[in-house]
């Protein structure tokens, strides 16, 4: 019942904050947000949206309180901004993750219609990091955009584009709200990872995608 679901939903809101990573809270928010954007329109569902939004804010300030791994995260952010301003970035999560798009952009400079060919990526990615860091650690891009297109090139981009707009752009996910919400959580991912690069990535990703589209055709 409606009990039940709301317990289920706070239970596993709290243990998000617990374990996830800083992107995965981001892509929750950013999910959570659109999905009350689109509720909210329906008529009757303002006050009861309200209701639900008061109390998630509430207990996102309890577990931002309360839980210490959280805070660490938040610091831990704001230190690693200061130490990339001081010209530091190896051995720094997030600064690591920023540089690797960076350097993905480079690539797509060197060869921006056909890419570096996706059987080379780590050789490519490894010798941009040589040239312009003079550094023999790298890492694959971290967004799926510049991954795509650094090693498939423009085509390679354009397919993805045309993908993700066949999804989004269909007027009957739109009328179901938790559609285009887990959508907008997957697609955050593609901002701060090569989603698609991935076994685990590309198979939450499809199966989610088909999933939705199976529920559109039966509704």
């Amino acid at each position: 019942g409606p009990t039940l679901a709301a317990v289920l939903g706070l239970y596993f809101f709290g243990f998000t904050h617990l374990l996830s990573a800083k992107t995965g809270l981001l892509t929750l928010y950013g999910g959570i947000f659109l999905y009350g954007l689109l509720v909210v329109r329906k008529p009757g569902a303002r006050t009861r949206m309200l209701r639900i939004a008061a109390v998630l804010l509430v207990a996102a300030v309890a577990l931002a309180m309360l839980l210490p791994s959280l805070q660490n995260k938040f610091f831990y952010t704001i230190w690693q901004v200061g130490e990339y301003l001081r010209g530091k970035w190896l051995n720094y999560s997030d600064i690591e993750r920023w540089v690797s798009i960076r350097l993905g952009l480079e690539m797509i400079r060197q060869e921006p219609l056909l890419g570096s060919g996706i059987g080379d990526l780590y050789t490519s990615t490894a010798q941009v990091y040589q040239e312009c860091l003079a550094s023999e650690f790298y890492k694959l891009p971290h967004n799926q955009f510049v991954f795509t297109w650094a090693f498939t090139g423009l085509f390679g981009l354009g397919s993805l584009m045309a993908a993700i707009w066949h999804s989004a752009g269909s007027r009957n996910w739109w009328s179901l709200p938790v559609l285009p919400a887990v959508q907008c959580v997957l697609l955050g991912s593609f901002m701060v990872e090569y989603t698609l690069g991935t076994q685990i990535g590309c198979t939450l990703y499809v199966f989610a995608t088909l999933l939705s589209w199976l529920y559109v055709r039966n509704n």
